[in-house]
């Protein structure tokens, strides 16, 4: 039971971190191109 949430919980910081990491490069992309025009 315990192990189960454990795993639960890592399977969730994962996500949880793939998901930030996508919007994070998706965020420098739009700041970079945003500064590349003038």
């Amino acid at each position: 039971m315990v192990k189960t949430m454990i795993s639960l919980i890592n399977y969730i910081i994962i996500v949880i971190v793939m998901i930030l990491s996508k919007h994070l490069s998706n965020l420098v992309i739009f700041i970079f191109f945003n500064n590349k025009t003038p």
